[in-house]
C-alpha cells in the first residue's frame, strides 16, 4: 500500500475544514457539478456514496483510479504502518477541493474498495483467516493436529461478494434529535481523521491495556460532533470530564448502529488443514488491503 509522496502541494494545504451536518438531506442551494465533468480522468461516484452525503457540505464526489505514483505512497503507508498516509492517497484521488480526512470512516472504506476493484484488475491480494470448525479445533486440543493448522492464508484474484448498505437518513436524524434534546449532545459519525488520530494517540502508549482503554472511549468520542472538541483527544476529554449520564454510552452505541453504512465483503474460504469451507466476512486491514508486492 502506499501513501505519502510529496507532490506540488502538501496534504495540509488540501485539507478542508469539516462542516458539521445540518442533519437534513443536504441538498445544495446551487446544484454542484461533478468534478468528472471538468477532468475526464475522474469518474462520478455520487450514487455510490452510502452516507448519501448527509454529513457533508457538498453533494457530489468523483474519483480516479490509482496511478503508478500512488503505489509509491501506498508502499510508504505499509512500510511505516501509517494510516494517515493511506488516507492521504485517497485524498489525492478524489476532487481536489475535498479531503478524505473529512469523510465518514465507512465512506472512506468504500473508496478503498472502489480503488481495489478499479485499480488492481490483475493483481491478487492475500487474505488470512482462522479455521472455526469444531472438529478441527478438537483435533488441535487433543494434539492430533498442530495449532498452526488453524491459521490459513490464501491468495485472492477477484473481489468476493460485496454487500452495500445505505444510511437510513430518517432514523439517524430522529436519533440525533433525541440525543440532542435529552443530553444537549450533538452526534456525528466517526471520520477518517478520527481513525488517524486514534492511531497517533496509541503510538504514544506503551501498555496494551492503555491502548485498549483509549480505543474504547475513542469509539464513543469519535461519534460526537466537533462542537464538543475539534480533535478526537478533546472529545475524549469532554466525555471523561463532563458529568454525563452513563446512559449516554448506550445512546451513542445505538447511534453507531443506526448510522451504519458502507461496504462489506464476504468470501468463501477453505481451510487447508481440514478442508472445511465457509463464508467469511473479511476484516478490514487498511495497511494490507492493496497488493504492493513481496
Amino acid at each position: 500500500m502506499t501513501l505519502k509522496v510529496k507532490q506540488k502541494e502538501d496534504y495540509a494545504d488540501r485539507a478542508t475544514p469539516v462542516v458539521e451536518s445540518k442533519v437534513t438531506d443536504n441538498v445544495a442551494e446551487d446544484a454542484e457539478k461533478p468534478y468528472s465533468e471538468k477532468d475526464t480522468k475522474f469518474i462520478n461516484i455520487t450514487a455510490d456514496i452510502t452516507s448519501g452525503f448527509m454529513f457533508y457540505p457538498y453533494n457530489t464526489l468523483s474519483i480516479r483510479p490509482f496511478t503508478l505514483g500512488c503505489l509509491r505512497k501506498i508502499f510508504r503507508a505499509v512500510s511505516q504502518h501509517k494510516l494517515s498516509h493511506m488516507v492521504e492517497v485517497i485524498s489525492f484521488s478524489i476532487d481536489p477541493d475535498k479531503s478524505a480526512m473529512d469523510l465518514t470512516a465507512q465512506d472512506f472504506w468504500s473508496l478503498m474498495f472502489w480503488e481495489r476493484i478499479n485499480s488492481y484488475k490483475k493483481a491478487p491480494y492475500r487474505v488470512t483467516f482462522n479455521c472455526l470448525d469444531n472438529g478441527h479445533k478438537a483435533k488441535v486440543a487433543s494434539g492430533e493436529l498442530a495449532p498452526d493448522t488453524l491459521a490459513n492464508e490464501i491468495v485472492v484474484k477477484n473481489t468476493g461478494e460485496l454487500e452495500v448498505k445505505h444510511l437510513d437518513k430518517v432514523a439517524v436524524s430522529e436519533w440525533i434529535k433525541k440525543v440532542q434534546e435529552e443530553y444537549n449532545i450533538s452526534l456525528y459519525p466517526a471520520r477518517a481523521s478520527d481513525l488517524v488520530e486514534l492511531e497517533e494517540l496509541q503510538e504514544k502508549m506503551e501498555l496494551d491495556e492503555d491502548k485498549e482503554e483509549i480505543a474504547w472511549i475513542a469509539q464513543l468520542a469519535s461519534n460526537l460532533s466537533k462542537a464538543h472538541g475539534q480533535t478526537l483527544a478533546e472529545r475524549i476529554d469532554f466525555l471523561t470530564k463532563e458529568e454525563l449520564s452513563p446512559d449516554l454510552k448506550n445512546d451513542i452505541e445505538k447511534f453507531i448502529e443506526l448510522a451504519d453504512h458502507g461496504i462489506r465483503e464476504t468470501l468463501t474460504v477453505k481451510c487447508a488443514g481440514c478442508g472445511v469451507s465457509r463464508k467469511e466476512e473479511l476484516s478490514f486491514d487498511v495497511l494490507s488491503f492493496f497488493p504492493v508486492g513481496d
